[in-house]
């Protein structure tokens, strides 16, 4: 709804115009630009001339992971906006939203339409149409290049003979139709350099007449441990088109497509997205999408380079005396008085691998079993809701957040990442339901009574049906709330409005959200689980190394930002190489690799890890020269391990290692044996999950 510009209200579209992208200073290796932005400028507005400012409202209905559908009333007092079926209220626009979709649709009812934009139009010309109850503009504007095509559908011959669709000229930025109008109009871009495209068009005047109206996610995959699955997207199609819709594919997308989908892109149809390279048309109603290599092997512990970790004796013994010591920390300072749920989350999974190790790594059972009943004892207070900032179900969202968005007063959107805003849900619960796997898991491996289980089990599952329920017949919480399939990741902004829309800052901390949901599955023995953690695990690791983290030759990002390695947030509309909490370069690209897991070598391969490395923190930029937390140091010489294990481990087997450089939410222990497991050579039961 675009009401703040010389007076124009309405539905405003534009498309990305590659020459007026904005770049910020060039402070990055090689001078790559700090970030990239693209400029709106609705060239097309499409609204009516009984829309008013102060009398006109939008309202959103039928949300969804891909899809929804705006309202827009010509008067909203005199109007029921609440009618279900979105069909029986006069004097509307109806407008539906799909990610890809190839055009624009705005169904009106009973409005006099207008078509205004903020450059002068230069020719408007109406060309010949083969269906009778379709009438066709072209639309060019002023010095821009720009031309749209514009398809009017009338809801019957009767229609379209007696009050027909005309556009006339009110003004250099204005038409208007003649009569009111029932139908709907569709508009899409045609061309950036007035050339022709016959093609292009004769595929627009194929295409028209179908719209989507929402989204089907469907998956197959045999088994939690098949090293390949399959996804189709399924276009919910409305109109009287009898064509396939066509909907616009992200490289990720063309990367994985299925042979019987790959014949139906259209390349004809290239164009830019905001911040993920090149979109191309793909004429059909479903998408098969395959993706291959799954990490069904990784589990627990590293894989080594030949298979499961092994640890020599000397190593063990080394890893032993520091596990001693880190067991014995006090975990109440870290939890107890610590109301975040991040940062809780965080200390409960590092304990908790601390813990796993013991058994798996070290085999001590008897410290295992001590450091185990410290966990359990610990994190009761949150596993039974007796934290400071306690969580509530709040019925308007369907979801469970901090209980200080209810009590009252409005609290700091800041306060534990704005989890009472739903920001960053995925993130900390994640940790949260880690540490509740490996309890499971601990309690089964030491053959004791699954009384944890029984107890907790179905906090852990609330949990989790917040951010990652997979089933529209949960009538508690939305499907997915944080990933998203289209863009292959997840989203990490909640109910905080922002001009770049929707972002993330962390593609580590995503995996993770998902390799929880793993550990989750193996934990409890649910193979559903397991299979699509593995699939979307295999979906992120395509996606985030196409979007997030950019290797020599990313062709997704301009050239002037691919230097930063890492995007920093990326946003629907901008890349910007910084995080909300600091500017230093260890933030910027260890927010991208925190936490180190078994998983993360699956994500991030070791050529990439190795130019960043090498790029950034050769010269030990990272050991407190710039002034940045110590505590990233650890996470980075963690994350050489990927290529370079023999000197990670020389990093953290340091007799006079300082332990402030090891982060809240990890152990040294870990890291320790992070470095020695991924030089292992020789199998080893422990990490499998067979």
């Amino acid at each position: 709804m675009n009401g703040t510009r010389d007076g124009l209200i309405g539905l405003a579209a534009d498309t990305i115009d590659l020459r007026k992208r904005g770049f910020g200073p060039k402070n990055g290796p090689g001078g790559a630009v700090e970030f990239y932005s693209n400029s709106f400028n609705p060239t097309i507005i499409l609204g009516s001339t009984e829309l008013r400012k102060g009398v006109s409202d939008m309202r959103v209905f039928d949300p969804a992971g891909q899809s929804a559908r705006l309202r827009i009333y010509a008067d909203e007092n005199r109007y029921n906006r609440g009618i279900p079926d979105g069909m029986s209220t006069t004097k509307v626009i109806d407008i539906p939203i799909c990610n890809g979709m190839g055009f624009v649709t705005a169904e009106y009812r009973d409005l006099t339409p207008t078509v205004s934009s903020i450059i002068a139009f230069e020719d408007i010309r109406q060309l010949s149409s083969e269906n009778e109850l379709i009438t066709k503009y072209l639309l060019r504007f002023v010095g821009d290049a720009d031309s749209w095509l514009l398809y009017a559908h009338h809801s019957s011959i009767k229609q379209a003979e007696s009050t027909p669709f005309r556009l006339q000229i009110v003004g250099t930025t204005r038409l208007q139709g003649q009569y009111p109008f029932t139908g709907f109009l569709q508009v899409a871009h045609l061309s950036a350099d007035n050339r022709g495209h016959a093609r292009r068009e004769a595929l627009f005047d194929y295409t028209t007449g179908s719209y989507c109206t929402g989204v089907e996610i469907g998956a197959k995959i045999n088994g939690p441990y098949a090293d390949s699955g399959e996804y189709q997207m399924r276009f919910k199609r409305a109109g009287p088109g009898k064509s396939p819709l066509l909907m616009y594919a992200l490289p990720h997308h063309v990367k994985t497509f299925h042979s019987s989908t790959s014949a139906n892109i259209h390349r004809v149809f290239e164009f830019p997205s905001p911040s993920k390279g090149m979109m191309y048309g793909v004429i059909a109603d479903t998408w098969r999408l395959r993706v291959e290599s799954l990490p069904v092997e990784i589990g627990w512990l590293p894989l080594g380079e030949k298979g499961c970790a092994s640890f020599p004796p000397k190593v063990l013994q080394q890893i032993y005396t520091v596990a001693r010591t880190e067991i014995a920390q006090d975990l109440t300072v870290q939890t107890h008085f610590n109301p975040s749920m991040y940062f809780s989350g965080k200390a409960y999974a590092k304990y908790a691998f601390l813990c796993y190790s013991t058994l798996h790594v070290l085999k001590d059972p008897s410290l295992a079993q001590i450091c185990l009943a410290r966990l359990k004892n610990n994190f009761a207070l949150f596993a039974e809701n007796r934290q400071q900032n306690i969580m509530v179900y709040d019925a308007t969202w369907g979801g469970v957040a901090s209980i200080q968005a209810f009590e009252g007063g409005v609290p700091d959107r800041d306060e534990d990442f704005g989890n009472y805003l739903y920001s960053d849900h995925h993130f900390h619960y994640s940790y949260h339901v880690e540490a509740a796997a490996l309890i499971v898991q601990l309690d089964k491996d030491l053959g004791n009574s699954n009384t944890w289980f029984q107890k907790h089990g179905e906090w852990v599952n609330t949990l989790l049906r917040d951010y990652a329920n997979p089933s529209k017949e949960d009538p508690y919480f939305p499907v997915f709330r944080n990933f998203d399939w289209y863009h292959g990741h997840s989203w990490a902004r909640g109910l905080i409005s922002c001009g770049d829309s929707k972002d993330e800052e962390s593609s580590s901390e995503d995996v993770n959200s998902v390799y929880a949901q793993k550990l989750w599955g193996v934990a409890t023995d649910d193979q559903s689980m397991i299979a699509r953690a593995n699939l979307m695990l295999g979906i992120l690791k395509v996606s985030l190394n196409e979007y997030m983290l950019m290797s020599k030759g990313n062709q997704n990002h301009p050239k002037e930002f691919v230097g930063n390695l890492v995007t920093g947030i990326l946003s629907e509309s901008k890349a910007d190489h910084k995080t909300y909490f600091g500017q230093y370069k260890e933030y910027i690209q260890g927010i991208h690799m925190i936490p180190v897991t078994a998983m993360s070598p699956y994500i991030r391969s070791a050529e990439f890890c190795e130019h960043e490395y090498k790029t950034y923190f050769s010269k030990g930029l990272h050991f407190g020269k710039s002034g940045a937390d110590k505590l990233w140091a650890g996470i980075i010489e963690a994350t050489r391990a990927i290529f370079d294990a023999p000197g990670s481990w020389e990093f953290f087997s340091n007799p006079d290692f300082d332990d402030a450089m090891i982060d809240g939410g990890t152990s040294r222990t870990w890291f320790m044996i992070l470095s020695a497991g991924m030089g292992g050579l020789n199998l080893n039961e422990t990490c499998h999950l067979l």
